[in-house]
């Protein structure tokens, strides 16, 4: 699940569409992740320092993008398998 749920926070922040919401919503599309999981890879993930909020006017919920850490984490993940 975790996996498949980074891959989603990765495509999402692709479409500058990163959010809470949004997440939920595809893991429940893909059926990989709970809502309650997607939260807590999301709350994870900023613990970890490989996301970030990202200032959004006007935004009825918080917007995330990948930090440079999280990027090459994952880099370095898929150039090892």
């Amino acid at each position: 699940g975790r996996y498949v749920g980074c891959l989603a926070v990765l495509d999402l922040a692709a479409e500058g569409r990163l959010t809470l919401a949004r997440l939920k919503e595809r893991a429940h599309a893909t059926g990989y992740l709970s809502a309650g999981r997607a939260r807590a890879l999301l709350a994870l993930l900023r613990d970890m320092d490989c996301v970030f909020a990202v200032e959004t006017r006007g935004a009825a919920s918080t917007a995330y993008a990948p930090t440079p850490r999280f990027l090459a984490l994952w880099q370095e993940h898929v150039h090892a398998a």
